[in-house]
C-alpha cells in the first residue's frame, strides 16, 4: 500500500511537471 502510494505520488508529480512544461512551451511560442 506505501508503496503504490510513493509510485502514484511521484507519477502525479511527473505529469504536472510535464504539463507545467507544455503550458510553459506553448506561452513561449504565443
Amino acid at each position: 500500500m506505501e508503496a503504490d502510494a510513493i509510485t502514484s505520488a511521484t507519477y502525479s508529480s511527473d505529469t504536472i511537471r510535464k504539463a507545467i512544461e507544455n503550458a510553459l512551451r506553448q506561452g513561449e511560442q504565443e
